[in-house]
């Protein structure tokens, strides 16, 4: 614009810039130390935020705003990404199967309320999906884990017992000692269910001694059920077969007596719910 013939003045006003933007100088960074020192606890400290990092930088004394902080923090592109959740598309609702049959399926819930001193009490209730009768109504004050363990443990382990019982039996009609020798698919259903059986009865002499004692042969069973795994190489099938028509029925009689006449400890009412 001097070649031009025009002062400074009117440059300015032609290009519409002031005097004082043309004369600016920009003025040293007075950050730039405290930006490394940000930087550098960022990278010491890995979980620390703009929070810890502002409370380090105080405590070494230095006289500092948490927003001028914040901001250098943001500089530095230091903050964490927030991760999204991620989207699960939504899969069909299937109606929930409704058991066949008695003791396929129990459902489990607490209530709770409070005594007129105001203490807390609860009431576990076991209902079968498929008769709706409640199996087991306990009440207590509290109800931990082992406490739940106990109240379950005994009664689901003899439904095992009757189950695999019943099992065994469907698995061998309409099958002599032939075509139960021959049948690799039937003798391998029939062990797994005796396994079973042998692994149920060891947990309730452990969990409830009282009942196991009213099984008869309860040692012999679990000692055959050891020999099932351990000694699969050398058993007879003929023992096998013994077995399941001489002493199966006795145990699955005894097992279902149990069961009605035996209640879950500490059950307080039984019904229809």
């Amino acid at each position: 614009m001097q070649t031009k013939g025009l002062s400074e003045r009117r440059g300015l006003q032609v290009v519409g810039m002031s005097a004082s933007a043309l004369r600016y100088q920009p003025r040293p960074d007075r950050n730039v130390a405290v930006r490394e020192r940000i930087v550098a606890l960022a990278q010491r400290h890995r979980r620390y935020g703009v929070g810890m990092i502002h409370l380090k930088l105080r405590q070494a004394g230095e006289l500092i705003n948490y927003k001028r902080v914040e901001r250098l923090y943001r500089l530095e592109q230091l903050h964490f990404r927030r991760r999204r959740r991620k989207k699960i598309p939504m899969s069909d609702r299937q109606p929930l199967i409704r058991p066949g049959r008695a003791n396929e399926i129990w459902s489990a819930d607490f209530v709770s309320d409070r005594v007129a001193s105001g203490r807390m009490i609860k009431c576990l209730v076991i209902v079968d999906d498929a008769t709706h009768e409640a199996v087991a109504i306990v009440s207590e004050h509290t109800i931990g884990g082992d406490h739940l363990t106990r109240i379950l443990g005994p009664a689901a382990f003899l439904w095992d017992v009757n189950e695999a019982a019943s099992l065994i039996c469907e698995f061998v009609v309409g099958h002599n000692f032939e075509t139960f020798s021959a049948s690799v698919l039937v003798q391998s259903a029939v062990e797994r269910q005796f396994e079973v059986i042998g692994e149920a009865l060891k947990q309730i002499s452990k969990v409830a001694p009282d009942i196991a004692s009213k099984i008869p042969d309860c040692g012999q069973i679990i000692a055959f059920r050891n020999i099932l795994i351990h000694g699969y190489a050398v058993l007879d099938k003929a023992v096998v077969r013994k077995v399941i028509h001489q002493h199966l029925p006795a145990l699955e009689k005894t097992v279902q007596h149990l069961l009605d006449a035996e209640p879950p400890p500490h059950t307080t009412s039984q019904g229809k719910s």
